[in-house]
């Protein structure tokens, strides 16, 4: 099964992960204010046979939380999963927060990792590793130009 799964994603067959606020794509973007809402969406081939998706994100120093997406559609042998989430004092700690993200992706006995490259790029893992970053700044902190 795994050598199945090396030839897989080899030929270009990973999963897609958009971020999306406000509904336009954020997928490039590392800092959000305080309140932010967001919405991962995972686009994922189905020859792939995953079965669920998880976020898993923790405050730097802090144990991970787990969120687990939601089957969104199933279209052109791609599984859609979305979560919808809010970057708010609860999961940020206070007023502003550095947080560090992976995606789970369960696969019967074998889950898979994202494995951040350069905070916007991935490969999968089969074990946790290079994690991506997201900056919560103060809601009133004015971004400079």
């Amino acid at each position: 099964m795994l050598t199945k799964l090396h030839d897989l994603l080899e030929n270009g067959h990973l999963p897609r992960i958009c971020k999306t606020v406000g509904g336009k794509d954020a997928s490039r973007c590392g800092a959000f204010a305080l309140g932010t809402e967001l919405i991962l969406s995972a686009l994922v081939p189905r020859r792939l046979g995953i079965t669920a998706v998880t976020l898993r994100i923790a405050r730097d120093g802090e144990e991970a939380t787990d969120l687990p997406f939601a089957f969104f559609d199933s279209t052109r042998g791609e599984d859609e999963y979305c979560l919808t989430f809010t970057l708010d004092k609860a999961l940020c700690g206070g007023a502003d927060a550095l947080l560090y993200y992976e995606i789970r992706f369960s696969r019967g006995a074998e889950p898979l990792y994202t494995d951040s490259v350069n905070n916007v790029d991935f490969t999968l893992s089969a074990q946790s590793a290079a994690k991506f970053r997201l900056l919560v700044y103060r809601a009133d902190f004015t971004v400079p130009e």
